[in-house]
């Protein structure tokens, strides 16, 4: 069984793999689905999982056809709930009625107001299944990535998941490693956030996997208000085509101060420098915003 981390963009999914897929909270699923090996067609699709069937790739095909990856973006199943902004008390018995969504109910995660995950739902009391769920103000909003992509091999090598907080970049298995990219491979992602009422601690983190030929070939930056704080690099170490973890270098250690009610700028570089010793690789930032 292929993770769906490391199935290809214009690989057809099995059914297995989507399993993996909702495991790791990239989908949600509708019903039961079979734990087998049986490529998903579009019919399929949309009777397993919830998904947006307007995405291009996926709307042009019939309804046998195979879908891929690509072709594929969650959304999250709408949860019918009552709302008061004043008790759980009332939420439970007589809030008036609303639709919520979210992907981390389990641990009492943000509620949001669109199945996109960008519009945080009124804060108050929410009454789901009977349990009470508290929704208090987010720390920032307008956390929604416009990407890049310099790419030949690729042309959607970033993935962005758990409610925009991470953000990854595939980069394609290199052709003198046994793949079939003969190209350099590069991308950006920015954000603007706005900080709510109260002053914000930002986190920063970077994770990944990356050559260990050349130190600083596979190079991804993160910047905040144009001033580069934190970077992750290939490690290097002259072992063509071996791969290991990834270098975090911090120029400003996080947590990062935000100001109440400030705005700031967030913008990712990614860059491979070159062609060359990349199997399997991707590095991807890791974000989060602690109240103060």
């Amino acid at each position: 069984m292929a993770s769906w981390s490391t199935s290809g963009n214009n690989q057809g999914i099995p059914n297995n793999t989507v399993l993996n897929a909702i495991a790791s909270n990239i989908f949600t699923a509708k019903t039961t689905i079979p734990d087998n090996g049986q490529l998903l067609t579009k019919s399929r699709a949309n009777q397993y999982l919830y998904i947006d069937t307007s995405v291009a790739g996926y709307a042009s095909k019939t309804a046998n056809q195979i879908v891929v990856k690509s072709n594929l973006v969650g959304t999250i199943a709408p949860i019918a709930a009552f709302y008061s902004a004043s008790s759980c008390t009332e939420a439970c018995n007589s809030g008036s009625s609303t639709t919520v969504y979210t992907n981390n109910l389990a641990l009492n995660g943000t509620l949001f107001s669109d199945q996109q995950l960008t519009t945080p739902a009124s804060v108050g009391y929410y009454s789901i299944g009977g349990d009470c769920y508290t929704q208090t103000p987010v720390p920032v909003t307008g956390l929604s990535w416009t990407t890049t992509v310099s790419n030949p091999c690729n042309s959607t090598p970033w993935e962005i998941t758990n409610s925009n907080y991470t953000i990854k970049y595939y980069v394609s298995d290199s052709q003198n490693c046994g793949g079939t990219c003969g190209s350099t491979q590069s991308g950006t992602a920015t954000a603007t956030i706005t900080v709510g009422g109260s002053n914000v601690n930002m986190g920063l983190d970077f994770s990944g996997i990356g050559e260990l030929q050349a130190s600083n070939f596979e190079l991804i930056t993160f910047k905040l208000d144009g001033v580069e704080v934190a970077d992750a690099h290939a490690a290097g170490g002259g072992l063509q085509c071996q791969m290991g973890p990834v270098v975090k270098t911090f120029t400003q250690a996080p947590p990062y101060f935000l100001a109440a009610n400030s705005v700031h700028t967030l913008l990712i570089e990614f860059t491979t420098n070159d062609n060359l010793f990349h199997v399997g690789s991707y590095y991807e930032v890791d974000l989060s915003f602690a109240t103060l």
